[in-house]
């Protein structure tokens, strides 16, 4: 996916940047979910993060639920949905936001974490399919220049946590029409198409209870 980037994009940058190590951590590494923030666990592959991915089918408050399956979605959409939507719970965030990381990860990558041979460090991380589409990896097609830290990109609770940061600083965000709320973050050459996502991004959400 090519994308222009926006002013908002290298805010968010900047705040990465400045932000505290704990903060940045969340989506680190661990080697038990006692190395991870509160709210967090640690997976198999050793990274802290929420939902099903992270912490199978015992997530912690708030962490997106187990592994059950979403309407329209199958086993591994609906673990990355459980993530994504458990993250939208930890940050305190509305249905409009849960909208909006479903719709756009639905059109971006189908709700599954991509990993892509242009970005080498990527193949490193748990991913569930493997595209080169320039150097857009994860479930958000999030590329390495804007968003640097690789760990969080190829994370489902990470890349949402990224998405979502964006997402707050769009004036507005609460009260947009949600593909153009979409748009506004990822900045899509063919940013029309999230609306046919909305259908679906609805009952998902419906279903977890927003």
């Amino acid at each position: 996916m090519k994308y222009t980037p926006s002013l908002l994009l290298f805010s968010l940058i900047a705040t990465t940047a400045a932000m505290p190590h704990e903060l940045v951590a969340l989506y680190g590494e661990c080697s038990s979910s006692a190395n991870c923030a509160p709210g967090y666990c640690c997976s198999q592959y050793g990274y802290c993060g929420t939902g099903a991915e992270y912490c199978g089918s015992n997530p912690p408050s708030g962490g997106g639920g187990g592994g059950s399956s979403y309407p329209g979605l199958d086993a591994v959409q609906s673990r990355n949905a459980a993530a994504a939507i458990g993250q939208v719970r930890a940050e305190g965030l509305s249905r409009q936001a849960c909208l909006a990381v479903i719709s756009t990860a639905l059109q971006e990558s189908t709700l599954h974490i991509y990993a892509n041979p242009v970005v080498p460090a990527s193949m490193n991380y748990p991913h569930d399919l493997v595209r080169g589409d320039q150097d857009s990896i994860g479930m958000f097609q999030q590329r390495p220049e804007y968003y640097p830290d690789i760990a969080a990109d190829m994370s489902a609770a990470g890349s949402t946590h990224q998405f979502l940061a964006v997402m707050k600083q769009v004036p507005n965000w609460q009260t947009m029409e949600v593909s153009a709320l979409d748009q506004a973050v990822q900045r899509a050459e063919a940013g029309n198409l999230y609306a046919q996502r909305l259908p679906l991004a609805n009952q998902v959400c419906s279903a977890a209870g927003f």
